[in-house]
């Protein structure tokens, strides 16, 4: 009998209409809006999981918001799905590595001058707040 390895679920729409939409989505630019309380952040944690399985090591994150208050419940959320998936989060640096190579980095962006930070870095997935459009166009 070959070694099966239990399957793992840490993270699954649970018939949230939105958050289905966006895992099966195959458009590259994606606007997920909704009422406070939706699963925006919920669904796009889950999509980058989704993402990180796919591309392992090539899947590189960034998780933008405008103040580092926004990012606390977030982290917090962040450590019940990937923690359990033998996900690393290195706090000073604010980001998730898996054992795969897949990396979700969290930031916040106070000024729109804090955009040139990450002028030149390459990542297959940003998720901001509309809010923070005009910023990330210009760390494009």
């Amino acid at each position: 009998m070959a070694d099966e390895r239990p399957v793992r679920i840490a993270w699954s729409p649970r018939g949230n209409r939105a958050q289905v939409r966006l895992l099966k989505c195959q458009v590259f630019e994606i606007f997920f809006g909704g009422a406070r309380g939706g699963g925006k952040t919920d669904g796009v944690l889950g999509e980058f999981g989704a993402h990180a399985s796919r591309y392992g090591k090539d899947a590189i994150g960034l998780m933008v918001r405008r103040s580092r208050a926004e990012l606390v419940e977030t982290i917090e959320r962040s450590r019940e799905i990937y923690g359990p998936l033998g996900w690393k989060l290195n706090e000073t640096e604010k980001m998730w590595r898996a054992p795969d190579g897949a990396r979700l980095r969290f930031a916040y962006l106070e000024r729109d001058a804090d955009a040139d930070m990450y002028q030149g870095h390459n990542y297959t997935r940003v998720y901001g707040k509309r809010c923070l459009s005009p910023i990330l166009q210009r760390a494009a």
